[in-house]
């Protein structure tokens, strides 16, 4: 698969507000990406900003939702993690 251009446009929370991150518009490219691993219907394509308690993300989430502006980013690799604690499972750089 080729690199391919993403737009991150909002901020979200998963985990009963512990996960706070930002998120691209869902393309072509993002979704054939996925469609590569699977076909999991409750997927979000996001990056995560941080994981901490509650009160910790709600603090951030306000700091970042005040500085937070539009963005392009780039897809050039993918990774695949394990959590907790953290591993790296695969690291693929796309073409």
């Amino acid at each position: 698969m080729e690199r391919f251009e993403v737009y991150f446009n909002h901020m979200g929370m998963f985990e009963g507000q512990k996960v706070l991150f930002i998120a691209p518009d869902v393309s072509g490219e993002l979704l054939a990406l996925k469609e590569t691993f699977g076909d999991e219907k409750g997927w979000t394509a996001h990056t995560t900003m941080l994981i901490d308690e509650r009160e910790n993300t709600l603090k951030a989430m306000e700091i970042l939702g005040e500085r937070f502006r539009r963005f392009t980013g780039r897809i050039e690799r993918v990774g695949l993690w394990e959590f907790f604690p953290a591993r790296e499972l695969m690291v693929k750089s796309l073409i």
